[in-house]
C-alpha cells in the first residue's frame, strides 16, 4: 500500500534510509535498560525506602559513601498507589546532602517486597 504513495525515486530512497537506520536502532536496543526490573507490582511507603537505604553504601564520582539518612531526603516519583491511606511508589529519587561535601542525587528501584537497586549519575 505505502508503494502506491510513493514514487520510484521516493521509495528507493526509504529504502536505502531504512537499511542504514537497522543497525542504529537494533544498537540502542541493545544497549537500552531492561524494563524487567520494573515489572513487578511491589510499592514501598516513604518510610520503608528510608529503612532500606540507610548505612548502604553507593559509588559516587568513584567513590564509596554510605548513606546516612539523616542528611538524605527521597521523594516517590511516578505512579502513587494507595493502601490503607499510606501514599506507596516503585521508583524513589533521593539527594544526599553530607556537611562540608558536595550534593548527589541517587535513585531507589523496587525490585520486591525486600529487594531493591540503587542508581547513582542519572
Amino acid at each position: 500500500m505505502l508503494s502506491r504513495c510513493l514514487t520510484p525515486f521516493r521509495a528507493k530512497a526509504l529504502s536505502r534510509g531504512l537499511s542504514t537506520l537497522a543497525p542504529v536502532v537494533g544498537a540502542v536496543a541493545l544497549l537500552a535498560p531492561s524494563g524487567a526490573a520494573h515489572r513487578g507490582t511491589t510499592f514501598w511507603a516513604f518510610n520503608k525506602v528510608m529503612r532500606k537505604v540507610d548505612g548502604i553504601t553507593v559509588v559516587y564520582e568513584g567513590r564509596r559513601v554510605k548513606i546516612d539518612t539523616r542528611v538524605t531526603l527521597c521523594g516517590g516519583e511516578g505512579t502513587v498507589q494507595m493502601v490503607r491511606g499510606v501514599r506507596r511508589w516503585k521508583h524513589f529519587t533521593c539527594t544526599n546532602a553530607r556537611p562540608r561535601r558536595p550534593l548527589f542525587d541517587f535513585r531507589v528501584h523496587v525490585l520486591g517486597p525486600e529487594r531493591f537497586n540503587t542508581s547513582v549519575g542519572f
